[in-house]
């Protein structure tokens, strides 16, 4: 576009005006890199630990109001006065304000909202907490892997086969720390699934810290080992510190359920941790017991478990590529920008002092 308009521009468009126009398209391309780049590296990770404390705390008022104006007044070079009013004075509504905060180990400090404006009334919320239940926050991370999927996982047709009975990750964290990791697909059913949920939150606290781990339990009814495959592929391994276990499970009744195969993914620095765990659940054969399960999953993680840090997996920057939607938005705008540019160059002139004058014509 720049070599365009220096050819065509009648010598109206000058080698400095060229360069620069060069220069501005380089630096949207580069922009535009860096945006991609950020764009497909950056996720998100589930850490996990304990609420650590709570306390009612008072502090500064939050609502202010104006209680006293002052004017002011100046005279300008021909004898006119103008004056303007401003608030000089500034009341609260209250002699303080209370915050009912809470810690985590994983996330730090945070609040429960109020239900009164100066939060007098303990929320009934922060009354629930107790110290020492298992919480869950959301961490953000550069993942390699999201960038380059296809490099680590090529199993051709399964995600469109088992499109219908893929749940989404669960990463929701909702009720200010708290998480649903026992996930269910194609029908499957588990009995006391809150109770399931909180006794794996509880477990995620044990293991979150001392091994950053993050387990998630995967329940499917009657398909084969290729679902497991297909899962992996969509989830495209789990993140850097999840633990998934996929169960593949019949059941005669919601209290009798078996377990027919089981599979783990994880980024572990070692495929034996997998292995080790999945014969430890095979063995235990069915789900009525939740509290074997959840502890030959304990067990094994805290033996064997050792993750895999992100910067092994960095030579997939080399990889990564925009997408369709991408090149064609990017492509859009260092094309309207080229065109502006020129026309600005075209119509304006460097004077003898380097300043642009407009108005070439």
């Amino acid at each position: 576009m720049a070599l365009g308009f220096f050819i065509f521009g009648k010598r109206l468009f000058t080698w400095h005006e060229f360069l620069g126009h060069v220069g501005i398209a380089c630096l949207v391309a580069l922009i535009s890199t860096g945006l991609v780049y950020c764009s497909n590296t950056s996720d998100t990770e589930i850490w996990n630990g304990r609420v650590s404390k709570k306390q009612r705390e008072e502090v500064h008022c939050r609502h202010d109001y104006c209680c006293g104006y002052c004017e002011s007044c100046s005279t300008d070079s021909n004898g006119s006065t103008s004056c303007y009013t401003y608030c000089c004075s500034t009341c609260y509504e209250h002699n303080y304000d209370v915050d009912w905060n809470y810690w985590t180990t994983d996330a730090g400090g945070n609040s429960i909202s109020t239900i009164d404006r100066q939060g007098i009334k303990e929320p009934p919320r922060w009354t629930q907490i107790i110290v020492g239940e298992p919480s869950s926050s959301r961490h953000s991370f550069e993942n390699y892997i999201k960038a380059a999927p296809d490099t680590l996982f090529q199993y051709s047709g399964l995600v469109e086969k088992y499109k219908d009975n893929l749940p989404d990750y669960p990463s929701r964290v909702f009720d200010y720390y708290r998480l649903n990791r026992m996930t269910l697909a194609n029908g499957a059913m588990v009995p006391k699934i809150q109770e399931w949920n909180y006794d794996l939150s509880d477990l995620n606290a044990k293991v979150g810290a001392p091994k950053e781990a993050n387990v998630i339990i995967v329940l499917v009814k009657d398909f084969g080992e290729e679902y497991f495959n297909a899962l992996q592929q969509h989830w495209l391994g789990g993140k850097k510190n999840d633990i998934v276990v996929v169960l593949g499970v019949s059941e005669d009744n919601i209290n009798n359920i078996k377990i027919n195969w089981v599979r783990v993914f994880s980024w572990a620095k070692s495929d034996y941790f997998n292995i080790k765990l999945r014969d430890a659940l095979l063995e235990i054969g069915n789900l009525d017991n939740r509290q074997l399960i959840l502890s030959a999953i304990e067990k094994n993680t805290f033996s064997f478990f050792e993750r895999k840090p992100m910067e092994d997996f960095e030579y997939l920057k080399a990889s990564i590529t925009p997408t369709t939607t991408q090149l064609i938005v990017a492509l859009i705008i260092n094309l309207i920008l080229s065109v502006g540019c020129g026309m600005i160059f075209l119509m304006n002139e460097f004077t003898e002092d380097n300043n642009f004058s407009t108005g070439r014509y």
